[in-house]
């Protein structure tokens, strides 16, 4: 007897489950393990636009720390870091890519941060990690002692 009411609570919780999986719900809190306060997108289609928006500012963010990769390694060739060309350049540069990505979405929700805002934060945040990857020196003077 357990046995079926164990089995009867399973069928109930996956149909419930599954019954409920394609509902969108439209407005509804994110839970506190987000770590802010927000709301899902009122409409479907704005939640798409957003989880895109998101997918672009991934990829902004890993292509910005391999320019910076990529220029340090040429600097330590004695080359010209390339930086600048790597984020900038019109046509191959990982900014203009991303703008014109974000500038694409539609619908856009009103909370979605400025793409030229939000680059700047995202290299603000990429050279700061940089500091701890290329042992930027506490004083700036690079006269620190070395400890082993």
């Amino acid at each position: 007897m357990n046995r079926t009411i164990v089995a009867i609570g399973c069928a109930v919780a996956l149909f419930a489950t599954s019954a409920q999986a394609g509902t969108y719900l439209g407005g509804a809190p994110l839970p506190a393990e987000f770590g802010f306060i927000g709301l899902i997108p009122f409409d479907a289609e704005t939640f798409d636009a957003t989880n895109k928006h998101q997918k672009f500012s991934s990829k902004l963010a890993a292509s910005m720390a391999k320019c910076f990769s990529k220029g340090a390694r040429n600097v330590s060739k004695g080359k010209d870091s390339g930086l600048d060309a790597c984020l900038n350049d019109p046509r191959k540069g990982v900014v203009p890519k991303y703008l014109a990505r974000v500038d694409a979405l539609a619908p856009r929700p009103w909370c979605m941060p400025n793409g030229s805002s939000y680059v700047q934060k995202v290299l603000a945040f990429t050279r700061d990690i940089n500091r701890d990857y290329y042992c930027e020196s506490p004083s700036g003077a690079f006269l620190d002692p070395i400890v082993f």
